[in-house]
């Protein structure tokens, strides 16, 4: 039902989908990467981009990272 009202509100608005995924990998010092994390959060919701933050399966993230191992994803 959340699928056709979608549809329905991005046909009404002459909208695009676009199905897209990037990673953004982050190096700092500990003290550091809570503050250029909240930075790049928020320059990416001036965009009108809302990021989600995964950080539990770290190790596959990073994999993914990878150029041209995506398929991971």
């Amino acid at each position: 039902e959340d699928i056709d009202q979608l549809l329905v509100n991005v046909a009404r608005e002459n909208q695009l989908l676009v199905n897209a995924h990037f990673n953004i990998l982050l190096c700092a010092d500990s003290d550091k990467i809570g503050k250029a994390a909240n930075f790049i959060e928020a320059a990416l919701f001036q965009q009108g981009i809302i990021p989600s933050r995964n950080a539990y399966n770290q190790l596959e993230l990073f994999r993914t990272a990878l150029p041209g191992n995506g398929i991971e994803l």
